[in-house]
């Protein structure tokens, strides 16, 4: 968030560096104990340096910032030895965090004002054209100098605190968690951001259909049918009376967009398409890392404009930048990844010794998946695995499964002795 105060990205990830080695040293934790996530994260980070050495890959500032971001992420998923403790502190920050952001972004959708006459007078140059272009066209505020860096942390406190919801909490902690959670959805909402809001639901939707046991999975599916069922049939009557609403006007435009059979993809089929085929030119290999800016042609450019850089489809530039190598290797990284995480979930679900433990386990994984859900949704709508926000969250859940999976194997060393007896 320093962004909006004109400090250079590039310095305050370079900062994180050193609180990361700061915090290594001084609690002396010389060992790095390599999991099966720390392999595969290396895997999939060794695999992107070795493609930016690749002649036709692009090395311009965006990159170089990309490469500082990562290793900075690296460096703390390698390093990082969470404690149970900390792992509930970074809980109650992400909420405190996200309640603060969430009435802030409301308050000035509400008052959009008071935001032009504060706020805004005090951001730097960047922060402030973004807001000048993107507020009036129905987005929030940006964070951070940045429309997704809100998402991404109310995102985090989201999942936590549905998480907690669908782990059988108390009566009286569901309903204040319940609250919680349509406050940070109806913030998000607030920020604009359609691919994010998806995510965050799909993401719900999943972690909704994987807890508890699978005795429940025909309630579970009854209930998803039933609210479905409730909205296709109000569809039209939500539609005609909420069309107009600012708040909800950027997603009522594209509903009635789709009707209409026009574009709702904001330009992002053409990209999809000029993605197929450069992968078809180049389909071992592709066109080299970063470099679909490179190898779009003046024409593609003329109708689409200058500022093009991404596909919006993480696995489409995976193929036309990397080809089916590239895409095969990173691909298998990410879902490796997270089967591992769903495994410990299934194992401590299946625990019907020392409960407590499993279940905190299990939501603690839950979280992990819940986290990697959202970035993977958001990989297919946006080039979020090519921005530096997406290895910061990324690291906080291959951190968390990794601690899931410690535990996990601690709780079954207990288990089986008790069992001896």
């Amino acid at each position: 968030m320093y962004r909006d105060l004109g400090i250079s990205n590039i310095l305050g990830w370079f900062f994180s560096i050193f609180l990361v080695c700061f915090v290594f040293i001084t609690r002396s934790q010389w060992k790095i104990k390599l999991t099966i996530n720390k392999k595969t994260w290396l895997v999939l980070i060794g695999f992107i340096a070795v493609s930016f050495l690749r002649p036709s890959s692009r090395r311009d500032g965006d990159e170089v910032f990309y490469v500082v971001a990562i290793a900075s992420a690296t460096l703390y998923v390698l390093l990082c030895n969470a404690s149970y403790s900390e792992i509930k502190l970074c809980r109650k920050f992400y909420k405190t965090i996200s309640f603060i952001l969430g009435s802030l972004i409301l308050f000035f959708r509400v008052f959009p004002s008071i935001y032009w006459k504060t706020i805004y007078r005090f951001l730097a140059a960047s922060p402030r054209q973004l807001a000048a272009y993107y507020v009036p066209r129905g987005y929030g505020i940006p964070v951070g100098g940045s429309l997704t860096l809100a998402d991404y942390i109310m995102m985090l406190a989201l999942i936590t605190t549905f998480n907690e919801i669908v782990s059988g909490v108390a009566k009286k902690e569901k309903i204040k968690n319940a609250v919680l959670v349509l406050f940070y959805l109806l913030a998000i909402l607030a920020e604009g951001r359609r691919g994010e809001l998806l995510a965050c639901v799909f993401a719900m939707f999943f972690i909704f259909m994987i807890s508890r046991s699978k005795k429940d999975f025909m309630l579970k599916a009854g209930i998803i049918l039933l609210v479905l069922l409730i909205l296709y049939l109000s569809f039209n009557a939500l539609l005609a009376a909420f069309g107009d609403n600012e708040l909800l006007y950027r997603y009522t435009a594209s509903i009635q967009g789709a009707e209409k059979g026009q574009d709702v993809t904001s330009g992002r089929s053409a990209l999809w398409e000029e993605a197929i085929r450069l992968f078809r030119e180049n389909p071992i290999f592709g066109v080299g890392f970063g470099g679909f800016a490179n190898s779009i042609s003046s024409s593609f450019r003329a109708i689409h404009g200058e500022d093009v850089m991404d596909v919006h489809n993480c696995f489409l530039q995976f193929l036309c930048e990397t080809g089916i190598v590239g895409t095969v290797i990173m691909t298998s990284a990410l879902i490796v990844i997270f089967v591992n995480t769903l495994r410990t979930i299934s194992k401590n679900k299946r625990n019907e010794i020392n409960n407590k433990v499993s279940n905190e386990i299990v939501k603690i994984g839950q979280t992990s998946i819940g986290i990697q859900t959202f970035l993977l949704f958001v990989c297919m709508l946006d080039p979020a695995f090519y921005k530096p926000i997406f290895w910061a969250f990324y690291g906080i859940a291959v951190i968390l499964s990794d601690y899931a999976q410690s535990m996990s194997k601690s709780n079954n060393a207990l288990l089986s002795k008790i069992n001896e007896f």
